[in-house]
C-alpha cells in the first residue's frame, strides 16, 4: 500500500486569521545564508530529516541523507530559479535551514515569525518539531513560535513549486513558475496580549469630517485603547470589549492625493503593546462611469506591473521596485495596477 506521509503534515494552516499586524514593529531579520538542497524526493518530509535522526532506538548510528550544515549556501530571501542556472527550470522541493540565536527580553513575551512569500507549498520545522504550513505563493504569514524555542535554535523551511491540478500554478500555466522563499523571513516580538489588528479610515459618507478606527486584540479581554495623531491634535480613547474596539470621531485631515500624497503618523497604544502607521485619509467611489476621488473625478493613467525582474524574478530588490515606479511617473502615470496576486508589502 502506497504511503500517504503528506496527510501527517495536513494541519496547523497558516492563514489570513493567523497573521498579525506589524506594521513599523521592530523586527530581527533571518534572511541571509541559509543552507539549502535540491529536495526532489520529498525526502525532508517522506523521511523526516527534521528529526535529525543519526542513531536508532537502541543507540546505533543509521545511515542517513542529509547533513545540514554541509549544505550549500543560497541567500534567502531569494527566487531558487534565479540563483543559478542549473535550477532555472526546476520545479519542486527545495529545503533551506540554519540556527538563530533566542534571547527573551520580555515576561510573558511571544515570539511570531513571519514569513513574505513562499512560492507554493510551504512546511515550517523548528528545533526538530512540526510548526505548520501554509497553502499561496503570494501571501504573507505567521506562526507563533514562541513554545517551540530555546537558546540555539534550528529552523527548516521546505518551500515547493510542484505544478497540482489542485492549486495555483496549476498543470498547465501561461507564466514561469519560481519557487522559493522569495520575500523575508522575521520574528516580531509581542507582549502576551497584543494588537493583532488594527485599521483606521475616513468614515465612509461622513463628507470628509470623520474617521473610523477599529482594534483587535489577540484575546478576548477588555482594555482602553488610545489612538494618537500628534499632527492634528488628536488623542482618542477607545474602549475595548471582549478584544474588540471600534471608534468614530471628528476630523478635519488634509486628504491624500496622487498631486499631494499627504501622509500622517498614527499610534495606537493598548496594554503593554503599541502599533504606528503612516496614513493617507481618502476617499474612492464610484458614480456612474466616473471615479470619485474625494468628491472630484479623477482621469486614471497607469500600467500593469508584474511583481518580476530578469534578475530576480519574483524576489524583487526594494531598488528594483522603486526604479519601476520611477519609470511610471516618468510614463505620466498616477496608479498602478499590480497584476493579478497580491504583490510585497
Amino acid at each position: 500500500m502506497r504511503r500517504n506521509y503528506l496527510q501527517e503534515y495536513e494541519k496547523n494552516f497558516a492563514t489570513a486569521d493567523t497573521l498579525i499586524y506589524d506594521r513599523f514593529r521592530k523586527k530581527e531579520s533571518l534572511n541571509g545564508e541559509w543552507h539549502y538542497t535540491v529536495d526532489q524526493y520529498d525526502c525532508c518530509l517522506r523521511d523526516g530529516w527534521y528529526n535529525e535522526r543519526y542513531y536508532d532506538n537502541e543507540g546505533k548510528r543509521v545511515p542517513y541523507d542529509f547533513s545540514f550544515d554541509e549544505w550549500d549556501v543560497m541567500p534567502l530571501p531569494c527566487c531558487f530559479n534565479t540563483f543559478d542556472e542549473k535550477y532555472l527550470l526546476y520545479e519542486g522541493p527545495m529545503t533551506f535551514t540554519r540556527k538563530f540565536i533566542y534571547e527573551k527580553k520580555n515576561e510573558g513575551e511571544r515570539m511570531i515569525l513571519k514569513i513574505g512569500a513562499v512560492n507554493y507549498l510551504c512546511h515550517v520545522f523548528v528545533n526538530k518539531k512540526y510548526v505548520g504550513m501554509h497553502k499561496g505563493g503570494s501571501t504573507p504569514f505567521c506562526f507563533d513560535i514562541t513554545d517551540f524555542l530555546k537558546e540555539e535554535n534550528r529552523i527548516i523551511i521546505q518551500a515547493d513549486s510542484t505544478r497540482r491540478d489542485s492549486q495555483l500554478p496549476m498543470s498547465n500555466t501561461d507564466w514561469f513558475n519560481y519557487g522559493g522563499v522569495y520575500r523575508d523571513i522575521e520574528l516580531i516580538r509581542v507582549p502576551e496580549i497584543y494588537v493583532k489588528d488594527f485599521k483606521i479610515a475616513l468614515q465612509p459618507n461622513s463628507n470628509f469630517g470623520k474617521i473610523l478606527v477599529s482594534v483587535e486584540l489577540s484575546k478576548a479581554v477588555d482594555a482602553v485603547a488610545e489612538l494618537s495623531i500628534d499632527e492634528l491634535g488628536i488623542k482618542e480613547k477607545i474602549a475595548v470589549k471582549d478584544g474588540f474596539g471600534e471608534l468614530v470621531f471628528d476630523a478635519e485631515p488634509e486628504l491624500w492625493s496622487p498631486e499631494n500624497p499627504k501622509l500622517y503618523d498614527v499610534r495606537l497604544t493598548c496594554l503593554s503593546d503599541e502599533v504606528k502607521d503612516r496614513v493617507g485619509f481618502r476617499e474612492i467611489r464610484v458614480n456612474g462611469t466616473d471615479i470619485m476621488l474625494n468628491g472630484k473625478s479623477v482621469f486614471l493613467r497607469g500600467i500593469s506591473c508584474h511583481e518580476d525582474s530578469v534578475k530576480s524574478g519574483k524576489g524583487l530588490t526594494d531598488e528594483e521596485r522603486i526604479e519601476n515606479i520611477r519609470i511610471a511617473k516618468e510614463l505620466g502615470c498616477n496608479y498602478m495596477r499590480l497584476a493579478h496576486y497580491p504583490h510585497s508589502e
